[in-house]
């Protein structure tokens, strides 16, 4: 990093492999080799370059009081904005007043601007708080852009969190995942990503498969890769029981996604409040067709409306007969070359330095 401000990065890393975490991952190499800090509160991969902090014995508030003064931190955590926790909001503030660093937060949450109505009046009032107190807002998406202006009146930046991948093998390591099933009992496999609780909308994928499996009669498979950050067990059982074609994947790296991905005939992201969608394009990348729900990024893929099971059985019908018309390797050439600038684009915001 060139002379300028201590800059810090805070958020997941993985495991969990949720997005955040991902896209953290994936800008820590980046970041570490320009002098930047790494700080991460869940995850880190044994990566020793990392600060670990705990944010739930203020962790990561003691370990700010030790940074120089008026240092750059971009933030990526949810308990700040998102989801404001009533003591680490106001000790994020003290310390933003005692350190005066630059506080660039990075808002992934797709779901707030859903959440947000129904939300106590106290809890909107701490959202409130932090959003006067940051100094950069970025956001993953174009609607919290306005979701940001309506509510707020505050200016919000949009950057593509899709990151260039990294750490992707051809194959999948026998020493990182061992679990995964044989595929050739099927005719046709559907994969999906997320997790266990409705908004991911497993229920949607196994009710359209097994509707076209029974008109069919063709013998189609499940892949579904929990991510396994939050899970509802009443609802998992409602979508496991009696299918036993769906394969459940649990604690997958995420080196080895993408050739899940790419031994399946076609990847479903069945998300409800999809920010950006960062398995949609993996998929892509994996030379997979793509059916997704018709919020974040849809370019390049058939889409449908979250719960209608008609619509995603019409898509999933016609990615399985051959019938896409879709330009796969254009789609992921652009997405290739957008990654690498939306990398360039945040290590900039990071350092500060337009020449990074």
């Amino acid at each position: 990093m060139t002379d300028g401000p201590h800059a810090i990065v805070l958020g997941p890393l993985p495991p969990p492999y949720g997005g955040v975490s991902i896209f953290m991952s994936s800008i820590k190499d980046a970041g570490i080799e320009r002098g930047v800090e790494v700080w991460s509160y869940k995850g880190d991969g044994g990566d020793k370059r990392v600060t670990r902090v705990n944010h739930r014995t203020l962790g990561h508030i003691r370990k700010l009081m030790t940074a120089p003064q008026g240092a750059r931190v971009l933030d990526s955590t949810h308990f700040h904005l998102e989801y404001p926790h009533p003591l680490l909001l106001p000790a994020w503030l003290n310390a933003k007043r005692l350190k005066k660093f630059t506080w660039i937060k990075i808002c992934h949450d797709g779901s707030l601007p859903f959440r947000y109505g129904a939300m106590s009046y106290k809890r909107k009032g701490y959202i409130k708080r932090a959003v006067d107190a940051i100094d950069i807002l970025n956001v993953s998406s174009p609607g919290l852009v306005k979701f940001f202006d309506e509510k707020f009146g505050r200016e919000a930046a949009y950057i593509s969190p899709l990151m260039p991948a990294t750490g992707v093998t051809p194959e999948i390591s026998e020493t990182r995942f061992t679990g995964f099933p044989d595929l050739t009992l099927y005719k046709r496999v559907v994969s999906s990503i997320g997790a266990f609780i409705p908004s991911y909308g497993f229920h949607n994928v196994a009710a359209a498969v097994e509707s076209l499996r029974e008109k069919s009669g063709d013998s189609i498979g499940v892949v579904l890769i929990d991510g396994a950050f939050a899970r509802d067990e009443a609802y998992k059982k409602s979508i496991l029981d009696g299918r036993d074609w769906i394969v459940v994947l649990e604690g997958v790296p995420h080196p080895d996604v993408g050739p899940i991905l790419g031994k399946s005939d076609v990847f479903v992201r069945a998300f409800a409040h999809e920010s950006y969608g960062l398995s949609r394009v993996e998929a892509i990348w994996s030379g997979v067709p793509v059916i997704a729900t018709n919020i974040g990024e849809t370019r390049g893929m058939l889409t449908y409306e979250f719960d209608d099971v008609a619509a995603l059985e019409s898509n999933l019908q016609t990615v399985l007969n051959g019938g896409s018309t879709i330009d796969l390797p254009h789609w992921s050439a652009v997405f290739r070359n957008e990654a690498d600038e939306n990398l360039k684009a945040y290590i900039q915001l990071i350092t500060g330095d337009p020449n990074a």
